[in-house]
């Protein structure tokens, strides 16, 4: 979010939060962009949160893309069996800027679909 000049992050960050909107049914794919270091352990464990409330997850690959760039330069990209997961009792939180919440999300809803070249 906006704050003056400065982008406060308000998706659990730093304070830990509950999303600002009910669990809702996802569309049936979403998208992780990640390091090659870390898909290494998501391909084992699924995503975590790690040191955050949520995972997040966006509602296109170019999103993702872009995501997966920031701490890689050919990041590598998941697509959610969202839909699935959702049937299975995995809550998804949507948010306004098209990202989507998730606790965790085991590693059988996670498809590699490829690795991106970042583009200038």
């Amino acid at each position: 979010a906006l704050e003056g000049t400065t982008i406060r992050a308000v998706y659990g960050h730093s304070v830990p939060v509950m999303p600002l909107t009910p669990a809702t049914e996802p569309p049936q794919w979403l998208y992780h962009g990640t390091s090659h270091q870390a898909a290494t352990v998501i391909a084992k464990e699924g995503l975590l949160p790690m040191n955050r409330d949520f995972v997040h997850l966006s509602e296109d690959v170019a999103t993702a893309q872009q995501v997966g760039a920031r701490h890689d330069t050919h990041p590598v990209i998941y697509r959610i069996a969202a839909r699935d997961a959702a049937k299975n009792g995995i809550l998804f939180y949507p948010t306004s800027s098209r990202v989507w919440l998730v606790s965790e999300l085991p590693a059988r809803f996670l498809h590699h679909l490829t690795s991106y070249f970042r583009r200038p």
